[in-house]
């Protein structure tokens, strides 16, 4: 803010007297309003960067899920699986990690050796699952779906200690 002093001098502070004197609304008026314009430039930039936040989890997402997909892929392909979903779940050192639920081609079967063996050549080691669990069916909603959020409830646990 100006320095005021009430001096006859012709110095700068007089100017800025006399300044605020000629037009004071104006004067007082733009000191008064650039903190309104820092709050709605705060503002802005808060929005922006929420919307950047959102974007990149978006993206993440995608990616998360296209991994999920690919290993998914690569399981069906394997002559021992009937078929089977990949979920994600809590890891203590990576965040999250795949999880394979797989329904053997012959009842019985839950050899997870001998899965992790025909995904070797297929995936690249930080895809593959960092577990396999073998079941009887896939939990399916009236559609056929698989109910995949209910099976991430389920093992949500499974890698987390």
């Amino acid at each position: 803010s100006p320095a005021l002093t009430l001096t006859g001098s012709a110095g700068t502070s007089s100017r800025e007297l006399l300044n605020i004197l000629a037009n004071p609304v104006a004067t007082v008026g733009a000191g008064l309003t650039m903190p309104f314009l820092n709050v709605n430039a705060a503002r802005f930039e808060t929005q922006i960067a929420r919307t950047r936040y959102e974007e990149a989890a978006t993206l993440f997402r995608k990616s998360l899920y296209s991994a999920l997909a690919e290993v998914e892929t690569a399981l069906d392909e394997l002559t021992q699986v009937h078929e089977s979903a990949v979920i994600a779940v809590p890891h203590r050192d990576l965040g999250e990690a795949p999880v394979a639920i797989v329904v053997p081609r012959e009842k019985g079967f839950a050899d997870a050796d001998a899965i992790r063996a025909g995904l070797a050549d297929r995936l690249a080691r930080y895809k593959q699952p960092r577990a396999i669990l073998f079941v009887e069916a896939l939990p399916k909603n009236a559609m056929g779906k698989v109910q995949k959020a209910l099976l991430r409830e389920e093992h949500r646990d499974l890698l987390s200690s």
